[in-house]
C-alpha cells in the first residue's frame, strides 16, 4: 500500500508517467524483490532499458539508475552482458 501511495504523490508532482513507474520499479525493486526474482527478471529488464534509451530524458537516465542497482544486487551470465552493454550504448549522451 506504501507504493502506491508513492506512485500517486509521484504522479501527482507532475512528472511524466514513465519516470514515475521508473521510479515505482526502482522503490519496489529495492524494498521487495528477492535477488531470485531480479534474476528471473533480467531480461524483462533488460528489455525495459532499450525500450527507455529512445525516450526523452530524464527516462533513460533513470533506466540505468535501475540497472546499475539491479547489478549490484545481482550477478549475470556472461552471455547476458553484450545486451546489456549495448542497450546502454544506446542511451543517448547529453
Amino acid at each position: 500500500m506504501k507504493l502506491l501511495l508513492n506512485l500517486f504523490l509521484l504522479f501527482s508532482q507532475g512528472q511524466s508517467i514513465e519516470v514515475s513507474l521508473l521510479q515505482f520499479l526502482d522503490c519496489y525493486l529495492q524494498r521487495a524483490a528477492t535477488t531470485a526474482q531480479l534474476a528471473d527478471s533480467w531480461s524483462s529488464l533488460l528489455t525495459l532499458l532499450r525500450d527507455c534509451a529512445s525516450l526523452a530524458p530524464p527516462t533513460p537516465f533513470l533506466a540505468l539508475d535501475l540497472l546499475g542497482s539491479l547489478l549490484q544486487r545481482v550477478s549475470i551470465d556472461k552471455k547476458d552482458v553484450k545486451p546489456a552493454q549495448e542497450a546502454v550504448s544506446k542511451v543517448p549522451t547529453i
